[in-house]
């Protein structure tokens, strides 16, 4: 399909992430997720009548980006089979000018059933908040690093403010490539409309929000910045962590 070779680039780097994030242990089974804007790659390409086969309405409306288009990762992916075959394992949206359905683009003819993501509501509201902010990123990526979630099941870094210092504490380069540090959600259900919100709210001037007991979340103009952005992050919070077993010996 003419769509998918349009964006070649943009399935090679998140192939690229989706591999790193496996290898280091942060996307176990089916955990992680990843949605690019892909508009401005298919801003020439004139999509054929019926190309939309399958129509999603929408909890709530998206008007801020309406008839932009997504590549997303399907529910239920794994990181390392979308390393191997990312194109077999997203699926290819468009929000209808309404900004109160999604037309499915694209299904992968191996999984001709395949669904976005569990995550796409907070996706959708990130995109949205970017677009509505001016912001530069078009990639969003999510995915389960071990050390940042274990210290935030500590009770004393369960909150925003003090897991930003012991995360700067920990690693100095952070402060220089990250001095807005991340925001902080505490637990909410994955998948749901109030992880969403909470999620925009914490992005504000910021490129990455901790999920409590979950996970992390982050945004950049494009992938290998993503997942650099987790990578310091989880960085501090191993270090952190190895500081306090030894402190305990």
């Amino acid at each position: 399909m003419e769509i998918i070779g349009r964006i070649g680039r943009e399935l090679k780097a998140i192939s690229r992430i989706s591999r790193y994030a496996w290898e280091k242990g942060w996307a176990e089974a089916g955990a992680g997720n990843i949605s690019v804007d892909i508009s401005d790659s298919l801003d020439e390409l004139q999509l054929p009548r019926g190309t939309t086969s399958v129509v999603i309405e929408l909890p709530r409306s998206y008007p801020s980006i309406s008839s932009r288009i997504y590549l997303v990762t399907i529910a239920g992916a794994r990181f390392r089979d979308i390393a191997d075959d990312p194109a077999g394992n997203a699926v290819i949206i468009q929000v209808s000018d309404s900004g109160e359905a999604l037309g499915l683009i694209y299904r992968p003819p191996s999984a001709p059933n395949a669904e976005p993501t569990s995550e796409l509501p907070t996706h959708l509201a990130v995109h949205e908040f970017l677009s509505e902010q001016g912001r530069n990123e078009t990639v969003v990526f999510h995915s389960h690093p071990t050390e940042l979630i274990a210290i935030t099941q500590l009770d004393r870094y369960s909150n925003g403010a003090s897991l930003n210092k012991a995360l700067a504490s920990a690693l100095p380069e952070l402060a220089l490539l990250m001095p807005e540090g991340a925001g902080f959600v505490e637990y909410c259900d994955p998948g749901s409309d109030d992880l969403a919100n909470r999620t925009v709210e914490e992005l504000s001037m910021r490129r990455a929000v901790v999920w409590e007991k979950h996970g992390v979340l982050s945004v950049a103009e494009i992938a290998p910045e993503a997942f650099d952005i987790i990578d310091l992050l989880n960085k501090a919070a191993k270090i952190k962590l190895l500081t306090l077993q030894a402190d305990e010996r």
